[in-house]
């Protein structure tokens, strides 16, 4: 996929309009040396050609926040990125956790991001990539005691014991540690 390159050409102060008064090619749309052919079509004749030098864009590529439960994965199209050029894509993209344990204070780190354009072409190297992190929460997982889809409530049987019955065939005696 090629882009035009954005640019405003002028003729005595007059603003040109791109595929009306002017076509424009290159010949290289990724970073580096190129040549760029401005043509005017309709009341605009000739032909003006310029070597230029296709610079990196800068991005950010951001991390968002997360809240999840132990024992769960984060989720990994959580990101915000900005600049991209009309049609590429953000096809891959590293990201790790600090910690798997609970914790109010984890970071989601990101880094190693693949871009792709709509031809489907790696054109991560047009890009300065700038990562930022963020953070990451890690609650306790809290678990039902189920018994044939139905949720079973403690029975009281002295101060420091309880018995939970499972059934006919099962039952559990748990001390009381509160």
């Amino acid at each position: 996929v090629n882009m035009k390159p954005e640019l405003e050409v002028c003729v005595d102060n007059e603003k040109l309009l791109n595929d009306i008064d002017y076509t424009v090619k290159c010949s290289n749309y990724n970073v580096g040396k190129s040549t760029v052919t401005i043509e005017g079509i309709g009341k605009y004749k000739g032909t003006f050609t310029k070597s230029i030098t296709i610079i990196p864009r800068d991005i950010e590529i951001i991390a968002q926040n997360q809240i999840i439960k132990y024992g769960d994965t984060i989720d990994e199209s959580k990101y915000k990125v900005d600049s991209l050029a009309v049609g590429d894509v953000v096809s891959q993209l590293e990201v790790i956790p600090s910690t798997n344990k609970v914790t109010s204070k984890g970071t989601i780190k990101i880094n190693k991001a693949k871009i792709i354009n709509g031809a489907n072409e790696d054109v991560t190297s047009n890009y300065n990539i700038t990562y930022k992190s963020a953070s990451l929460i890690i609650e306790k997982k809290m678990y039902d005691v189920t018994n044939d889809e139905k949720i079973l409530t403690p029975v009281k049987v002295m101060d420091n014991v309880t018995s939970v019955s499972l059934g006919t065939r099962h039952s559990a005696v748990i001390k009381n540690d509160g």
